[in-house]
């Protein structure tokens, strides 16, 4: 569905060097994840890397839907929830908000606030640390170990 002018609004929010649209899940169209790609486009839409879907839960503040900017939907952004958390609060002036995501509901507590800029903390789970693994490079081999927060995984080194 869209407003009665065919313009879907949409809050832009930052966190940590990622950037979401936040849409209210009544604007969502059936294709959210061809939608999401396409306007998270950064040459031909608005861009982002993705798309945070608000719909109304009874069993937390919000429930927020996570499609990423090649249309793939995902469990949870840290950045992501964090950027719902301020949308959030920039509406209701509160320290705390529960938010549904695939991987749960998260808490998250705001630890500081200037202005437009919002600082949560959110308990996204433990990490998962895996074996040491060797990597071979062009001109090296270098060894890692994989962490993984349940939505991917990275490599440190």
């Amino acid at each position: 569905m869209t407003s009665p002018s065919g313009v879907i609004p949409f809050v832009k929010a930052n966190a940590c060097g990622n950037d979401f649209l936040i849409i209210d899940g009544l604007y969502a169209p059936t294709e959210m994840a061809d939608f999401s790609q396409r306007i998270c486009d950064r040459h031909r839409g608005v861009g982002a890397d993705g798309v945070e879907w608000l719909f109304p839960v009874p069993n937390a503040d919000v429930q927020a839907r996570l499609f990423n900017a090649d249309g793939s939907e995902a469990e949870i952004s840290g950045n992501g929830t964090r950027c719902v958390a301020a949308y959030l609060c920039s509406k209701q002036a509160r320290e705390r908000f529960e938010i549904g995501t695939g991987a749960g509901i998260k808490t998250c507590t705001l630890i500081g606030h200037s202005e437009s800029s919002y600082e949560f903390e959110i308990a996204i789970g433990e990490p998962q640390i895996e074996d040491e693994l060797p990597l071979k490079l062009a001109f090296a081999e270098v060894r890692g170990i994989p962490v993984s927060m349940g939505t991917r995984t990275t490599l440190c080194w």
